[in-house]
């Protein structure tokens, strides 16, 4: 049971560069000293592959009045992540809200960034990496066990969240649109970017692409990514592509990616 103030998920194969949490921690602290309640805060992290070390997201130094402000943002700008190892969330606001992860499911914590934001209020945003994920070496052209049937589980993350943000009365107009680009990010990262090289090599995975590009709320994500390039040139490209081209698309997805 958590007791601290705020709640912050490691990953037991991740690792924290502690002169830069100390400096998250710090800089938390000097907002909240001024009186004011700090829901989230959120920083970047570094994708550890071997020798090689990328920053991803890179933010910028920004204070979001509400929840919502900083979804909406977020999901334009590309910076929203689903994982929740890069934030920190308000312990009583964790409670207050009920949130928990269901035992045996993978991408569990879409839902819950999603629940969370969206009934948050302040969000402190800050340029520093401290945390460092680190992606394991899989050969997914040559590794057929990676086609796994529970990854399906990502739409079935999508059908939840949508149901749950149906059921609220303050839907606004931006935080469906950006909802919308959170479907169409995260299923193309999630089981796109994953499927459709593996394709290429094992027909079986096509089915994983087909049944991701035919699914309704993707292809609502996609129609309303065509009607926004603000969404940047590479997740626009792809939407295009999967709305006037669906059976070329998963080549040109693949020289994209």
């Amino acid at each position: 049971m958590a007791t601290g103030d705020y709640i912050w998920f490691i990953d037991a194969d991740d690792y924290v560069n502690t002169p830069e949490a100390q400096q998250v921690i710090v800089l938390a602290n000097q907002a909240i000293t001024s009186g004011k309640q700090i829901d989230a805060v959120v920083f970047g992290l570094k994708l550890e592959k071997g020798k090689t070390s990328i920053p991803n997201p890179i933010l910028q130094d920004v204070e979001y009045d509400t929840g919502p402000n900083y979804f909406r943002q977020s999901n334009i700008n590309g910076t929203f992540r689903t994982y929740p190892v890069n934030k920190l969330f308000r312990t009583a606001l964790v409670r207050r809200l009920n949130l928990t992860f269901p035992c045996g499911r993978i991408y569990e914590d879409m839902q819950w960034n999603v629940q969370y934001f969206l009934q948050c209020e302040r969000v402190l945003q800050l340029p520093l990496n401290p945390y460092h994920y680190v992606l394991h070496n899989i050969n997914s052209s040559t590794c057929p066990a990676r086609i796994q049937g529970r990854d399906f589980q990502a739409l079935t993350a999508v059908e939840e969240a949508t149901i749950w943000l149906q059921g609220q009365d303050a839907q606004t107009k931006s935080v469906k649109e950006a909802f919308h680009i959170l479907i169409f990010t995260f299923l193309s990262s999630c089981l796109l970017k994953k499927y459709i090289p593996l394709s290429f090599s094992h027909p079986e995975a096509i089915e994983y692409v087909q049944r991701t590009m035919r699914h309704p709320l993707f292809r609502k994500a996609v129609r309303h990514c065509v009607q926004h390039p603000s969404i940047g040139l590479r997740r626009w490209g792809m939407a295009l592509c999967i709305y006037f081209s669906p059976r070329l698309s998963r080549h040109i997805i693949y020289k994209i990616m």
